[in-house]
């Protein structure tokens, strides 16, 4: 085992109850955990799957493997061996097989992952009697659904990907067991999170790519489409505010995490373009299935019950993510 491994596996320095992140060394993880542990002992599990690069992952953990409230441990979600873990008090659960094309082409590892990991965490936190279940969720859940913003308590009945019905099967899930066993549970549902440590895979991270190496973008012919884009660093202070919020409540509630504020994909690539100083080339290519045509979160709920108010704008989070992507 070589130094930076044995740094990830050091020994948990604080005593008692534990709080629980999965998916860790991820993007958005990565981040949670960066400000979680100032707080709290915390104990993150990832199994790094092999969807991009194991280094990429690892890379993230680097600057928080030196605190002193963090543990890691390398381990899948759907390990009995998560029962082995002591004394855990709140699980943040953002694990999952990602990607929404990717589940096209591999539904049974989705479902597998997505919904059996989700129970098998469940199970821990109803054994464990846990103070909180954080649940990562996805504005894909909403689908194609023409009733904008979209609010929570509308139905989910236009689902067009395995990935997205993995995730909302898992928000039944969550919903089930707090109904049965009293567990204090939130729903977050995310809209296109972006910013510095973004998957290889996702669109701003894709772009960047492309046009630094002078290739071109696919066009889709639907640059007309609108996304709420989310930067992470709003995406991570509404995680925090809602676990916070949910604590002991005895009852499962779900949120729209967004920025409220779509945007035109034109206008983004436009944007990140004239970041790096460049002209964007484009070449023709079929749409993708499993595309929603939009996404607009109304966010008025997690306003009102724990103060979510996403403050990072679309340049400035561009013009930030830009400037990583150049130095990474």
């Amino acid at each position: 085992m070589g130094k930076h491994e044995e740094k990830l596996h050091r020994i948990n320095r604080g005593s008692g109850c534990i709080n629980l992140i999965t998916g860790g060394a991820g993007f958005i993880g990565s981040h949670l955990i960066e400000r979680l542990a100032e707080r709290m002992d915390i104990v993150v599990i990832d199994n790094f799957d092999p969807y991009y690069d194991e280094k990429i992952k690892r890379k993230n953990l680097q600057d928080v493997a030196q605190h002193y409230k963090f543990e890691f441990k390398q381990m899948d979600i759907r390990d009995k061996d998560i029962e082995s873990l002591d004394n855990v008090e709140t699980i943040i659960h953002l694990a999952a097989k990602a990607g929404v094309r990717n589940s096209l082409y591999n539904p049974k590892e989705y479902m597998d992952v997505n919904i059996n990991g989700t129970l098998n965490l469940l199970e821990k936190a109803r054994r464990d009697d846990v103070r909180a279940f954080v649940f990562a969720s996805s504005s894909s859940v909403y689908g194609n659904s023409y009733q904008v913003p979209f609010v929570e308590e509308q139905p989910c009945n236009k689902i067009i990907s395995p990935y997205a019905m993995s995730k909302r099967s898992a928000e039944i899930l969550c919903e089930t067991y707090s109904r049965l066993y009293a567990i204090p549970t939130v729903i977050l549902r995310f809209f296109t999170v972006y910013g510095p440590r973004q998957r290889p895979d996702m669109a701003f991270n894709k772009f960047m790519r492309k046009m630094k190496n002078n290739e071109a973008i696919d066009d889709y012919h639907n640059f007309d489409t609108r996304r709420d884009y989310t930067h992470v660093y709003d995406i991570v202070k509404g995680i925090e505010n809602a676990f916070d919020y949910i604590k002991d409540k005895n009852k499962c509630e779900t949120f729209n995490l967004g920025s409220e504020k779509p945007i035109v994909l034109s206008d983004v690539i436009d944007l990140i373009a004239d970041n790096l100083g460049t002209l964007p080339k484009f070449k023709e290519a079929s749409i993708p299935l499993g595309d929603v045509n939009q996404t607009f979160s109304s966010i008025e709920k997690a306003k009102r019950k724990f103060g979510y108010t996403p403050s990072v704008s679309i340049e400035e989070g561009i013009k930030g993510m830009v400037s990583w992507y150049e130095t990474c």
